[in-house]
């Protein structure tokens, strides 16, 4: 038979675990809401330059908008991606590019500024292009986006 005391120290131990959690969540949130409000005043306006900025030298511009070179629709820069067109991996042995400093672990931003610091080099125009993520992401998956198939049949 359980005591009056044990079901207390059970449930006190319980009520202790809840604030416990309770206080790791509400530390969870408010470090979620100081980084959207860090990339809201500044990471996503940074992005938006630098993805223009590298897309109007490497793809068509129309407006505020570039076109995806694979399905020649015109998209914002936030829907646009950098692509190795042959693949990341692949073209890290290629001399001409070792000797501008090439790396394979560049992504995202450090891609972008790396391609935009070189952009004058016609090596760069060779190797990387702008798609929108659908289709770099269907690249990935598929290793040719729907677009190309659809062309080559």
């Amino acid at each position: 038979m359980v005591t009056s005391k044990a079901k207390r120290s059970a449930a006190a131990k319980k009520a202790a675990k809840t604030r416990r959690q309770n206080k790791i969540n509400q530390n969870r949130k408010k470090g979620a809401r100081k980084a959207i409000n860090r990339i809201k005043k500044f990471g996503s306006r940074e992005n938006f330059k630098l993805k223009l900025d590298v897309g109007k030298k490497l793809s068509k511009k129309r407006e505020d908008t570039l076109q995806c070179q694979c399905c020649l629709v015109y998209f914002k820069p936030h829907f646009i991606d950098i692509d190795h067109k042959f693949g990341r991996h692949e073209i890290t042995d290629i001399k001409s590019l070792q000797k501008i400093n090439y790396r394979e672990d560049r992504s995202g931003k450090d891609l972008s500024t790396w391609v935009l610091t070189h952009i004058e080099k016609p090596i760069i125009h060779v190797h990387f292009q702008i798609l929108c993520h659908n289709c770099n992401r269907a690249k990935f998956l598929y290793k040719t986006c729907p677009h190309q198939r659809k062309r080559n049949q």
